[in-house]
């Protein structure tokens, strides 16, 4: 039976503040008082949806699902810089890079948030997997996905900005003929 549309919008603005507040103001002010303030919606309601500060965490990670992938074409290279394109645009456009970052930390000291970060990584580079499992043999496919994934991650978070386009159509070259790919 499907959910209702009230709750669906419920669950939809309620996860929104969430994930607005994470990212403007920190893992510690997400708090039922405060998404209710941002929502719009009673504190009753919220704990009656998400119990404890962590429900509200992980669901709030889970609006980065609904993020845009790019649409594969069936040619390798050009799904495999079009998806990496996509992530860019994610840590760019959508503060990727503070919740990965968060999840990073908080999955250090604190073991009940190594599943959402588990979950949603695992969310995250499954459109890339993809596409390079279908090209690649499954041993390739873990060492490809670190290799074009971390690049990008590690140029945002470690530089201040994504990688130039230049230089992920260099990476995927490199990449391809380090594992012995050939069309």
């Amino acid at each position: 039976m499907a959910e209702d549309a009230r709750i669906q919008r419920t669950k939809k603005d309620v996860t929104s503040a969430s994930l607005k507040i994470l990212l403007e103001s920190g893992w510690d002010s997400v708090t039922h008082s405060n998404v209710a303030k941002s929502s719009g919606y009673s504190r009753a309601t919220i704990y009656s949806h998400w119990p404890n500060q962590l429900d509200l965490i992980r669901d709030a990670f889970r609006n980065y699902q609904q993020m845009p992938h790019y649409e594969r074409t069936g040619d390798f290279r050009s799904d495999l810089n079009g998806e990496l394109a996509s992530f860019v645009s994610a840590m760019t456009n959508f503060h990727l890079e503070r919740a990965l970052a968060m999840l990073a930390e908080r999955s250090q000291v604190d073991p009940s948030v190594t599943s959402i970060r588990d979950l949603f990584v695992k969310a995250g580079e499954s459109p890339i997997r993809d596409s390079i499992s279908n090209a690649v043999g499954p041993k390739k496919v873990e060492a490809l996905t670190f290799m074009l994934c971390g690049m990008i991650t590690h140029s945002v978070l470690m530089h201040g900005e994504p990688p130039a386009e230049d230089t992920i159509e260099s990476a995927i070259e490199i990449a391809l003929r380090g594992i012995g790919y050939t069309e």
